[in-house]
């Protein structure tokens, strides 16, 4: 007889989630059944303790089912013995204190093959504590040494076949057995060794890097510039053997109008800088059109200017001798003149593709989405929408102040606000320095029929906008004015707000008094779509004032021969007649005084 056979075998192991187990369609209650192995007909007494599987995520609904591997025999209501149970066929355990990885994967994978007799006891799943993301889950089970499956999982968390005991210290004293406890959290132990976590979870975030260094799930760039993307928090599973093959995948695809090539390339694990090879992973880029793109490759990083989309899929024998290996992907790209603008989300999802289930070929997904946004100042709301076609009023050019706005529709059904007094034809430069260096100027445009002053493709942040030639017959306004531009971005990234404001601007560019034009739209109630794209809610201020630059006409002057001309003409004839009138007069008086 073995005294302490089992010291509380809470060596559970990180089991997967995992789907289609046809083995786990029918489950005996929380209950013991009455079939223990006694030695002669004296009876004994039906013990029951409770075990317990913890940290499992309260978000996750999973099925978790414990089949007792390992049974006790009595006798006069004494422990005698620690037995194999029958169910397991031609399966063994050559040490039930020490069970090795591979007979339990082993004990697993037939488990879910349906080709054993073992009875599954379901575990009943408890409440989290306030404050707490995991739960338990119990059951009331006789003594002996149980193997926990867990199935069904809703979550991105990958599950391994783990152990748990009820335990008898004193052969004399059965009641007094130990109800076992496994941390889904921890590994699964062989000796001293770490075979496999028992449970996985499974991860992605995608950020953008700005030049703080800070990861942004929502930024702004202007149009030319570039976007630094990271993939990351992703952790390469940690497969017990009972999965008989595994897959891990990265996937990342460009949104077409919005962005131009994949550059700077790299993948890391465990901060190592990894390349594609047979042995690590195979590496598949693609242009908009879905051809395949070759890289080059300068000092360990990958480019191709015309890639739209990446595929990084790592190896198995890779995947298997990385779990628990972190993974962190980086690249840069450029934002196209073609991208949308102000509320118009320039999305950019990676998504990551795992194995969660041992013997069925199925997959999981997780999938993490970046926003990178432009700005337009008098352009359309939402640059991509074709159902919004509002164009906002931020800047206008004018021939005199104080005239009235009335809505129009253009040629191409949007929605104008114009001025009464709308003067086309004036050319405007926007700088980003008020040096107005050739090398600052973000771009030039004329007023339109409307009398709006448009510029797109703008990242957040300071403007300044000058004349630079104005209207034949107008004189030009000489006013500096600065353009503040401003968002506000939501936890998911997403747009919630922007504002342009507007001030005269002081030679050293500072702001020269109150705003002289404003305008703001908020996009509170959007609602995030399963794809990462957006459905926009957009209202604008009720205090928006746009701004009217005024230009002067000029003075005019009197044409040749008109009017003004032959009055000055007569007037000097008139004068000049009377001039020799006076002195013919006084040259004959002077003769006769003579």
């Amino acid at each position: 007889m073995k005294k302490g056979l089992f010291k509380v075998l809470a060596v559970s192991l990180a089991v997967a989630s995992i789907t289609g187990f046809t083995a786990m369609d029918v489950f005996a209650d929380n209950t013991i059944a009455e079939s223990w192995t006694v030695t002669d007909a004296s009876v004994t007494k039906n013990i029951t303790k409770t075990i317990t599987v913890e940290n499992i995520s309260k978000d996750d609904d999973p099925t978790i089912t414990a089949y007792q591997i390992v049974k006790g025999t009595y006798k006069d209501n004494k422990l005698t013995d620690f037995v194999p149970c029958e169910g397991l066929g031609s399966l063994t355990i050559g040490d039930i204190q020490n069970p090795t990885a591979k007979e339990i994967t082993d004990i697993a994978s037939a488990i879910r093959e349906n080709t054993t007799s073992l009875t599954g006891i379901k575990l009943t799943k408890g409440s989290a504590a306030e404050g707490e993301s995991t739960v338990s889950y119990t059951a009331d089970v006789e003594p002996g040494l149980y193997i926990v499956i867990v199935t069904d999982s809703k979550t991105g968390i990958v599950y391994n076949p783990a152990i748990i005991a009820v335990n008898i210290s004193d052969a004399n004293d059965i009641e007094g057995a130990n109800g076992g406890t496994v941390d889904m959290t921890q590994y699964f132990l062989e000796g001293t060794e770490s075979v496999y976590l028992k449970s996985n979870n499974v991860s992605i975030n995608k950020s953008i890097v700005a030049e703080d260094g800070k990861d942004y799930n929502g930024y702004s760039a202007g149009y030319g510039e570039t976007v630094n993307f990271k993939i990351d928090e992703m952790t390469i599973p940690s497969y017990s053997a009972d999965y008989k093959s595994v897959k891990y995948v990265v996937t990342d695809t460009l949104e077409a109008t919005s962005f131009s090539g994949i550059n700077n390339f790299s993948v890391k694990v465990d901060d190592t800088v990894v390349m594609p090879a047979d042995d690590t992973f195979t590496l598949t880029l693609k242009d908009k059109n879905g051809n395949a793109v070759t890289p080059t490759e300068t000092e360990s990083l990958l480019s191709a200017e015309s890639a739209s989309s990446f595929t990084v899929d790592f190896t198995e024998a890779f995947i298997r001798s990385h779990g628990g290996s972190s993974v962190v992907i980086t690249y840069s790209t450029v934002v196209s003149e073609t991208a949308g603008y102000n509320y118009s989300e320039n999305q950019n999802t990676a998504k990551l593709e795992y194995t969660n289930n041992p013997d069925v070929d199925t997959t999981g997904t997780v999938q993490d989405t970046t926003y990178s946004y432009t700005f337009g100042i008098s352009a359309n709301i939402d640059g991509e929408d074709e159902t919004n076609k509002e164009t906002t009023n931020e800047l206008n050019k004018v021939s005199e102040a104080d005239g009235e706005y009335t809505t129009v529709t253009d040629d191409d059904g949007n929605t104008v606000t114009k001025n009464k007094y709308a003067l086309k034809g004036a050319e405007f430069t926007l700088y980003n320095n008020i040096d107005y260096a050739e090398e600052h100027v973000v771009g030039t445009t004329l007023s339109d029929e409307y009398g709006l002053i448009s510029f797109v493709g703008l990242n957040e942040g300071t403007y300044f906008l000058k004349e630079t030639n104005a209207p034949n017959g107008y004189t030009i306004n000489p006013t500096v004015y600065r353009i503040e531009i401003n968002a506000v971005y939501g936890g998911d990234g997403v747009l919630t707000s922007y504002s342009i404001t507007t001030y005269k601007a002081n030679e050293d560019g500072t702001a020269n008094g109150d705003p002289v034009g404003c305008a703001e739209y908020t996009n509170t109630a959007y609602t995030v779509n399963d794809d990462g794209s957006v459905d926009n809610n957009i209202t604008a201020e009720d205090d928006n004032t746009p701004l009217a630059i005024v230009d002067t006409k000029l003075a005019s002057l009197p044409s040749t021969g008109g009017a003004g001309t032959i009055a000055l003409t007569v007037g000097a004839s008139i004068g000049m007649a009377l001039f020799l009138t006076i002195h013919i007069v006084n040259k004959k008086k002077n003769s006769i005084a003579d």
